[in-house]
């Protein structure tokens, strides 16, 4: 729904647009308005969980204060881990990916598929909406049967084919054709089942990522969590924004017309556009399903390892 109403609300039609999608100042304004409510719900979130600080793990009193040179020795620390080396890596492929289809998702919507800004934001409300609220009620479910690690790598996949199968389905002749109601509603159940598996994915990597800051503690005497989140975040951003540049790299090789209007792009531009999008996206995707599956914590080593940790003296 929030998708819904930021897209009618920035993107209203006007006399000058007909395709509110291509006003730039509604981007402008979204860029904006969005900025200002992330650092909002950052400071509600930092503020309502202050409660929690003395549930937390605490340091040995003999602890230093910080030092860049700590800092810099933690990060080290933490990539010696193996578990979490390979995460990392992991997370770098699949930011690409995401990256570069997050960068050409205008174009994709616009020149692509030809949807107007109402069409597209039914297609997130009903695709990202129902997604990610169905991938959080399945994760408890999805941990509870299967192994973790076949959990991530499976999602991964999906999460890398589900977004893909649209325009793959409309190069081999299977899809809606642009203008048709049924072209919205796939669009939409193929993005849904993408959003549930980023969801579970999310999860599954945070969980895992909270294993390796246990593993660590074990093995440094240490908490790590830290670092480990936040080094991953910061990453995260830097990837994908890699990811944005190779697509802007991406729409000067195959010359993409500036100021164009949808339908008057030429086809061999369209073809490759979705070529980008999707089945070439795809390769990073499956790159960071092969190193997630390099994850070697099971439900035996989490369990040795948390014995360990309630053994120690508090």
């Amino acid at each position: 729904m929030v998708h819904k109403i930021n897209t009618l609300l920035f993107f209203a039609v006007t006399a000058q647009y007909a395709n509110a999608l291509l006003n730039p100042e509604g981007y402008r304004t979204l860029s904006i308005s969005n900025a200002l409510v992330i650092m909002v719900v950052l400071f509600l979130s930092a503020w309502f969980t202050r409660d929690r600080v003395p549930t937390l793990p605490q340091p040995a009193e003999d602890v230093g204060g910080f030092s860049v040179r700590e800092f810099y020795r933690d990060i080290v620390m933490a990539l010696t881990n193996r578990n979490y080396l390979f995460l990392m890596l992991a997370l770098f492929a699949l930011s690409l990916m995401l990256g570069v289809r997050g960068a050409l998702n205008a174009y994709m919507t616009v020149y692509y598929w030809e949807l107007t800004a109402d069409q597209f934001a039914n297609i997130l409300l009903i695709g990202s909406a129902v997604g990610y609220v169905s991938g959080f009620l399945l994760s408890a479910r999805i941990h509870g049967r299967f192994d973790k690690r076949a959990t991530i790598v499976a999602t991964a996949l999906m999460l890398s084919i589900f977004p893909a199968m649209p325009v793959i389905l409309r190069l081999v002749g299977y899809f809606p054709d642009n203008g048709t109601t049924a072209l919205m509603w796939a669009i939409a159940g193929f993005g849904a089942l993408g959003a549930v598996s980023g969801s579970v994915l999310n999860i599954s990597v945070m969980s895992a990522l909270a294993d390796i800051a246990d593993e660590n503690a074990v093995r440094y005497g240490v908490r790590q969590e830290g670092i480990l989140y936040s080094a991953r975040t910061f990453f995260a951003k830097l990837d994908a924004s890699l990811g944005h540049g190779v697509a802007a790299v991406a729409l000067a090789v195959i010359a993409f017309p500036e100021k164009a209007e949808p339908g008057e792009v030429p086809a061999d531009t369209i073809w490759w556009l979705g070529m980008i999008d999707s089945p070439l996206a795809i390769i990073p995707g499956v790159i960071a399903a092969v190193l997630y599956a390099q994850y070697r914590i099971n439900q035996a080593e989490y369990e040795s390892t948390r014995r360990q940790l309630a053994a120690r003296p508090s």
